[in-house]
């Protein structure tokens, strides 16, 4: 494997990982919140729709930290399909070495609306690295345009031409 294609791996993980973790220590808390209070008090429907909201806010916080930002930013699919591949490893563990229900069975929970409601929640803040990447780029484009762009004329005169930065808006 070249030196380059094996940075681009170990980079790809670091992403993985950097967005990953801290949504598998929040699937871990709202698991244990849910199992051992919430489902038993509200219900299973509220106690996913719980756990969604903190499962977006997680993927928007820690973009919004900016931790392992680079690595994020640099591999934002990786790192979008790394955390969704450690939710779907943890949970799977959890259901099968920790509850003993067979795979089968706990994937089959997919089907109904609390799994329904959980597999759209981890899918949506999967797509976060994406869609916050693209909103840096499209800011910075913005910032950029924004800057090079020709100053307005002024009110009182009426012979201002300046063409200063009209450039950066044909590009």
């Amino acid at each position: 494997m070249p030196r380059q294609a094996l940075s681009r791996t170990v980079h790809s993980f670091q992403a993985a990982f950097a967005y990953g973790l801290p949504f598998c220590a929040a699937y871990i808390a709202t698991g244990l919140a849910r199992t051992l209070w919430l489902d038993a008090h509200a219900g299973s429907l509220p106690g996913a729709l719980l756990e969604a909201a903190v499962f977006l806010a997680t993927g928007l916080a820690t973009l919004a930290s900016g931790w392992q930002d680079r690595a994020i930013r640099r591999h934002p699919i990786s790192a979008g399909a790394g955390m969704l591949l450690l939710f779907l490893l943890l949970d799977a563990s959890i259901a099968a070495r920790l509850c003993g229900v067979p795979l089968a069975r706990h994937f089959g929970r997919f089907s109904e609306a609390h799994g329904l409601v959980q597999l759209t929640a981890s899918s949506s803040a999967r797509s976060c690295p994406v869609s916050g990447t693209a909103r840096r780029e499209n800011a910075g484009v913005r910032l950029k345009s924004r800057h090079f762009a020709a100053a307005p004329a002024p009110l009182c005169s009426g012979h201002h031409t300046s063409t200063e930065g009209t450039a950066a808006w044909q590009l």
